[in-house]
């Protein structure tokens, strides 16, 4: 608003200044192309700030409209290097008496970044109204999201948008936003999103320190995963805009399958705030459900040892061939990948446990430890584990405590049984 009354209040002062000066003064600025030209070309500049700047032809007047022909602007300030905007013909008119005075209207308008094909627009500003219309045929993330200077959180986000066609319109403090693209891909820190048809309605209100966003992101389909996670088919979703632009409402829903396990995700809720639901058929926990997408993988083996009520025989094969050999030194304790041997002995416990790694992702682990209390009958502890690591700061871990009282009845060993599935994240500070 400040910079519209700027320009309003300059032609102003021009005309109050021609008129000071007489009826010459006032005929050069209003009733000459020169004249005009003089008032108009420092408004562009101080409003597009660019290294370089070039008019072909200049015609018209204020009196009438000022047309401007073959505008070239080079390494635009705030775009990345290299960065050209062009208008093929620009029809400036203004009635400085009139609080929607000025008109601004662009035929064939092109701005191209380095990365990315030309970006086409055309429209203008009339009685008051923005209404421009902006096409792609493909743009680079990168480019779009350089001009976020202060927006560290999208630096590591990269890919290519296509058919970008979108429609700009409304009060020039308050623009609606309609139309739409493709995401032919998004990436960030490995993990991507692919071939995603997107729709969406928005009005910015309060531009500025604060702005604030209203209408929703439609979702159409498409593919989301990362390095080592399940695929996620996209099914329509939106993203719901009612304030804050960091804070959106989320309605996303999605299906994978899993090694013949068909996942059904829905996540609710807000971006800091996310509630997943996950489904499955044949039915399973959504712990169990969150580590299979979280890995790709069903987990069969870990999976029978740790919710099964017997002890794997692999588990317990390894690490009784580690206790048994463990005389042998550190070599022979490196040559079957076991670590983290722990021993535990004093008046009322003694156990031990270890954990072998499988391959340099997968790693499984043993406890056992017996328990006896003044007076109480003795209690065997089992704790079997397996643990993967998606990625350096990323595992998702599997647990089970099996405790057995060494008194049995007529229905066999008491046992109790405690399950855990674990996600952890390692963060350095």
């Amino acid at each position: 608003m400040n910079n519209l009354n700027r320009t309003k209040h300059f032609f102003i002062a021009a005309i109050v200044a021609a008129v000071l000066l007489g009826g010459a003064g006032i005929s050069y600025i209003v009733f000459t192309t020169k004249g005009s030209d003089c008032i108009v070309r420092p408004i562009v500049l101080e409003y597009i700030e660019a290294d370089g700047f070039s008019v072909k032809e200049t015609t018209g007047n204020l009196a009438g409209t000022l047309v401007y022909q073959d505008v070239e602007f080079l390494d635009l300030k705030g775009l990345p290097k290299g960065s050209s905007l062009k208008v093929q013909r620009s029809e400036i008119s203004f009635d400085p008496f009139s609080s929607k005075g000025l008109n601004v209207k662009i035929r064939n308008g092109t701005l191209r970044f380095s990365g990315s094909e030309a970006i086409l627009f055309y429209g203008g500003y009339q009685n008051g109204i923005l209404d421009i219309d902006i096409y792609s045929k493909n743009i680079s993330v990168r480019d779009i999201l350089d001009l976020c200077t202060g927006a560290w959180a999208l630096k590591k986000i990269s890919g290519a948008l296509s058919d970008v066609d979108i429609n700009i319109k409304g009060s020039l403090f308050e623009p609606e936003i309609y139309g739409g693209f493709h995401v032919t891909k998004l990436s960030s820190n490995g993990f991507s999103m692919n071939d995603c048809p997107v729709e969406m309605k928005i009005q910015l209100k309060g531009i500025g320190s604060a702005p604030k966003l209203s209408g929703n992101v439609l979702l159409k389909s498409g593919t989301v995963s990362g390095p080592k996670t399940a695929i996620v088919n996209i099914k329509e979703s939106s993203i719901i805009f009612e304030g804050k632009p960091e804070r959106p409402a989320l309605d996303l829903k999605g299906e994978a399958a899993v090694e013949g396990t068909k996942i059904n995700i829905v996540s609710k809720g807000t971006f800091d705030q996310p509630k997943i639901r996950l489904t499955s058929v044949p039915a399973m926990d959504q712990d169990r459900l969150l580590l299979m997408l979280a890995t790709n993988k069903t987990w069969q083996s870990v999976e029978t040892a740790v919710i099964g009520q017997e002890l794997s025989a692999d588990i317990a094969k390894d690490f009784l061939d580690y206790f048994i050999f463990s005389g042998s030194g550190s070599k022979m304790a490196e040559k079957y990948g076991i670590r983290d041997i722990s021993v535990k002995h004093n008046e009322t416990s003694t156990g031990i446990g270890a954990t072998k790694d499988i391959t340099q992702q997968a790693a499984v682990s043993y406890a056992v430890e017996q328990t006896q209390q003044k007076g109480e009958d003795a209690v065997i502890g089992h704790k079997i584990g397996g643990e993967y690591k998606i990625t350096d700061n990323i595992s998702v871990s599997a647990e089970k405590d099996l405790k057995q009282k060494t008194e049995t009845s007529e229905n066999g060993d008491k046992q109790q049984a405690d399950d855990k599935v674990m996600l952890k994240f390692k963060q350095d500070f």
